[in-house]
């Protein structure tokens, strides 16, 4: 869960936190570019450029993607998610810094920044979350058993072959494999691509519309601003709630307490369950590209 928090909670919010605070941003916006440049845009035109600003998390996050693969087998995923919280503290503090000096551009950096820490701490959670073997590593197999037991759910009869086979991936995945032999590899080749179909396929299934514009579409339903944040989030407990209004909260709290605990949370480590441990930087990389692409 703690690990959770530096990634997968670091994802969602940097999506919606520009939703329901959209005129706080544009206000930033437009006082930083008068600051700047002297003269003030057309609304049209700030909300048009300001979208771009908000599209710059992807780019930093693509590049996030690509950084998965070679962090994890130089530096492993423990320290790997260490350079993660780095970055993204780094990112946190011009984001600050920008406000107080009114510097739009310095939050693109941070936009961008806080994108690659994202991408990165999401790749490596799910390689780091995946694996029980850095016990055996470390010559802990009692503990090892005892992770076995709770995570794989095996009976006492069954743990020594679920150990082997630990033991057997770890002599394996001594040589991290390259995009090049993972393609090459009938087995490791499936598992990838599943992967990647499946992130392609969450990219689809409608969140990011509502993550983007829930409040928008809220609000056009007759709710205020404060009431149609509210919603965005869950509360759905608002005295003044129209039935109309109340019926859109619940319809999209169900579609996307079903959407996470579906392809929302699946695309994030599937890929790294698919294929040996030699291959999961790889295929990790290459579904978290897709994702942060589409």
């Amino acid at each position: 869960i703690i690990i959770s928090f530096g990634g997968a909670f670091h994802f969602g919010y940097q999506i919606v936190v520009t939703n329901p605070s959209q005129n706080a941003f544009l206000n930033f916006y437009n006082r930083s570019h008068v600051a700047h440049y002297g003269w003030i845009m057309t609304p049209n035109t700030m909300k048009g450029t300001w979208s771009i600003i908000i599209a710059s998390l992807p780019y930093g996050a693509i590049i996030g993607s690509f950084a998965i693969s070679p962090i994890s087998t130089k530096i492993g995923r423990k320290k790997g998610l260490y350079v993660a919280l780095i970055t993204s503290i780094v990112a946190i503090l011009l984001a600050i810094i920008s406000f107080h000096v009114l510097s739009y551009e310095l939050y693109i950096v941070s936009r961008i920044i806080i994108g690659f820490s994202i991408s990165l701490s999401l790749g490596l959670t799910a390689m780091l979350l995946n694996e029980s073997r850095f016990l055996l590593l470390r010559g802990e197999e009692e503990q090892a058993r005892k992770s076995i037991i709770f995570y794989h759910g095996c009976k006492i009869g069954a743990i020594d072959q679920t150990l082997r086979g630990i033991k057997d991936t770890i002599t394996s995945a001594a040589k991290a494999a390259s995009i090049k032999e993972v393609f090459k590899d009938k087995h490791l080749r499936k598992g990838t691509l599943l992967g990647v179909v499946i992130s392609f396929t969450t990219c689809f299934s409608g969140t990011t519309a509502i993550y983007s514009f829930a409040v928008d579409m809220l609000r056009n339903t007759g709710l205020t601003l404060e009431e149609a944040a509210y919603g965005n989030i869950g509360l759905c407990a608002v005295s003044t709630l129209n039935w109309i209004g109340y019926l859109l909260v619940v319809i999209i709290a169900i579609f996307l307490f079903v959407f996470s605990i579906g392809f929302g949370s699946l695309c994030f480590f599937i890929a790294s369950e698919l294929v040996s441990p030699s291959a999961r930087a790889v295929a990790q990389m290459l579904a978290s590209l897709v994702l942060m692409v589409w």
